[in-house]
């Protein structure tokens, strides 16, 4: 259980960027896909090692 409650925050943000994908996805395909490309690069940042204590 350790275990999910570390990964639990990221994965809320992930369901909520989904969720606003999903959403904008409804009012315009074109706004759906910026925000799809906006959530991605947020997820890659989120993801990539930074740099700092060894």
């Amino acid at each position: 259980m350790q275990s999910f409650n570390k990964y639990l925050p990221f994965i809320l943000i992930v369901l909520g960027m989904l969720a606003i994908s999903y959403s904008a996805m409804l009012i315009s395909m074109a706004l759906g896909w910026l925000v799809v490309g906006l959530s991605l690069c947020t997820v890659a940042y989120i993801l990539s090692p930074k740099g700092g204590q060894v």
